[in-house]
């Protein structure tokens, strides 16, 4: 091969890693993360999370050994701080309240209605095993329609349905989803749900008292699909809404939790969706979180729109 036809050869893109990436420049690193498989650029985003946590680990450590250096006086002085914290940290009345999830919605009685102006783009994948990130406001009028098609309600055949609430929802659309579906179980997290006397039979409800116990989360979801495996009715998962799993998660450990979380639902055959509120959460994160899922469907001012 003569010198010119090597300078010219270009890398496969799936044989790209980090350190080649950083050398290219921005719209070649563009082009490049477009082409990649959706398996090779999780990798890559895991490999950048797994080095970002070594330069923190490092960074930390430094910080530790020079803090050791500091003069008696420093020392008094951080000490007077921390009291100060320890002091702020016993009020019940701070973090916690703050960290809270509000209700997502009117939760009353109220009479549930779906907008019509929402229509599902032919593209959109909503086969076995499929997941969607859908990016809704919470007032939106249409994120009722969205996860009343996404949950497969009109379909001629009924669905197992589960629910994972980070907010309670309001008891006329859980009575709408529980009268459509076949089964359904709601696991809310840090909320109290109401279930309305006319369904309270045909609803099984668990709750996770603390918003931060993925793990319990994982377990809980994957036995009730595991418990339904052997029916005859497809499965769908509803979460709601993935930004208040972000407040209580860093961006790594909810890219790190959803990529195990997702790949369980879509190995057991669950058709899944999540929600997620664009304003309340980072771009970024989102941004980093979306290789995860089959497809992104955005419904925003512009309408209604899958990528």
């Amino acid at each position: 091969m003569s010198t010119d036809e090597t300078r010219d050869r270009q890398p496969d893109p799936e044989d790209i890693d980090l350190d080649e990436l950083a050398g290219l420049s921005r719209l070649e690193m563009i082009d490049i993360l477009e082409s990649l498989s959706k398996p090779k650029l999780i990798a890559l985003i895991t490999e950048s999370l797994d080095s970002d946590e070594t330069r923190t680990d490092a960074a930390t450590n430094d910080s530790t050994s020079a803090s050791a250096e500091d003069t008696t006086t420093g020392a008094a002085s951080a000490t007077q701080s921390s009291a100060a914290q320890t002091s702020q940290s016993d009020d019940p009345s701070t973090d916690d309240a703050a960290a809270t999830p509000t209700p997502d919605g009117a939760t009353g009685n109220a009479t549930w209605e779906m907008e019509t102006d929402y229509q599902r783009p032919p593209a959109l994948d909503l086969s076995p095993g499929s997941t969607v990130l859908v990016q809704c406001g919470s007032q939106d009028d249409r994120k009722s329609a969205a996860r009343h098609d996404l949950l497969g309600l009109s379909e001629s055949d009924p669905r197992n349905v589960l629910l994972v609430q980070y907010r309670a929802m309001s008891a006329a659309e859980l009575e709408s989803i529980a009268d459509a579906a076949k089964r359904v179980k709601i696991i809310s997290i840090g909320c109290s749900q109401s279930i309305p006397p006319s369904v309270e039979e045909t609803i099984e409800s668990v709750e996770i008292n603390n918003p931060n116990d993925v793990t319990r989360l994982g377990i809980l979801a994957t036995s009730t699909l595991d418990d339904w495996a052997p029916l005859a009715e497809q499965t769908v998962v509803s979460l709601n809404p993935l930004d208040v799993m972000l407040q209580y998660k860093t961006g790594e450990a909810t890219f790190r939790f959803l990529h195990i979380f997702l790949g369980k639902l879509s190995s057991r055959g669950a058709i899944s969706h999540f929600f997620v509120n664009p304003s309340s959460s980072d771009p970024q994160t989102v941004n980093t979180l979306k290789p995860l899922f089959d497809d992104v469907l955005t419904i925003d001012s512009v309408g209604v729109d899958v990528e």
